[in-house]
């Protein structure tokens, strides 16, 4: 995992603690995300080298789950005081 990546999940993690979030609407709000992605590939299915399919998904998904995992520790840690 590249650390701008986890970097940026961290920092959303800490931007939806701000804003009110709780953990489970962080799940909820991935979940959308892994929905839209499925639609997409949905759409363009004739279009998708098939061969490369199903492991640029379980690549997709285990992507989108490592960083809510980076996004929820972030969520968690306690705020630091100015």
């Amino acid at each position: 995992m590249v650390e701008m990546e986890t970097s940026a999940a961290r920092d959303h993690g800490i931007m939806r603690r701000k804003q009110g979030y709780t953990i489970p609407l962080l799940i909820r709000e991935t979940r959308f995300l892994e929905d839209e992605v499925a639609n997409c590939i949905q759409e363009n299915l004739l279009s998708v080298q098939v061969s490369y399919l199903i492991p640029d998904m379980i690549s997709v998904r285990r992507t989108i789950q490592v960083l809510l995992e980076e996004a929820i520790e972030a969520f968690l840690e306690t705020p630091k005081k100015k």
